[in-house]
């Protein structure tokens, strides 16, 4: 009676650079997962600065200086006005003549910059108007004394000796400066601006249209 064979063990060790099997959708010991990427559509492109060039400048930040400019103007013309008023008051140019007498002074500023303020009774050179509520601002504590003033609006006054002349001058001098600033280097500060952003435009049109790859159409 002839014996049958014997099945030949299984060997447990897989075949050299063979995968040992697994679960579905996980890869063996050898074999290493690979991202599928779904085709059909151009790919996504990041875009950026080539470069690392600077911003072009745009239109509004060149509006924007252009409004800083005009504010600067604004605000020097104001000032100059308000100096000149002023100064036509301490010279004697405007204003109803008159005296005050200083019946009380107090300082309103420090010790570094001290600024009196006196009250009285003021009275014009003519004997038409009688304040009986006049304030004026020195240029020292003059308590008791008699001051020439210029009438300017309501209970306010203006002292005319020299030290009167200090301030409105110095807010001349300094809106001026100012004024002549950002009336001559102001427009030519713009032109320039304009220039950058024209050029910076005129480089986009001649770069032309990109795919989405980043490539000129």
């Amino acid at each position: 009676m002839v014996k049958a064979a014997k099945p030949a063990p299984r060997d447990s060790k897989p075949a050299p650079g063979r995968a040992k099997p697994g679960k579905p959708g996980k890869p063996g010991k050898l074999g290493k997962p690979v991202k599928l990427v779904k085709a059909g559509g151009p790919a996504k492109a990041t875009p950026r600065r080539r470069g690392g060039a600077a911003r072009p400048p745009s239109l509004r930040r060149l509006l924007g200086k252009a409004a800083v400019l005009t504010v600067l103007m604004l605000l020097g013309l104001w000032m100059v006005g308000l100096g000149a008023q002023k100064l036509a008051y301490a010279a004697g140019w405007a204003g109803t003549a008159g005296t005050i007498r200083a019946a009380s002074c107090h300082d309103e500023g420090g010790s570094d910059s001290p600024s009196w303020v006196c009250s009285g009774v003021y009275r014009s050179d003519d004997g038409s108007t009688v304040d009986q509520h006049a304030w004026v601002k020195p240029s020292g504590n003059e308590q008791g004394h008699t001051i020439d003033v210029r009438h300017m609006s309501g209970h306010d006054y203006s002292a005319t000796d020299a030290g009167a002349l200090v301030t409105p001058i110095a807010l001349i001098v300094f809106s001026g400066l100012v004024l002549t600033g950002a009336l001559w280097g102001g427009p030519a500060a713009l032109r320039r601006w304009a220039n950058e952003v024209r050029a910076a435009r005129g480089r986009t049109r001649r770069a032309g249209p990109q795919d989405g790859a980043g490539n000129r159409a």
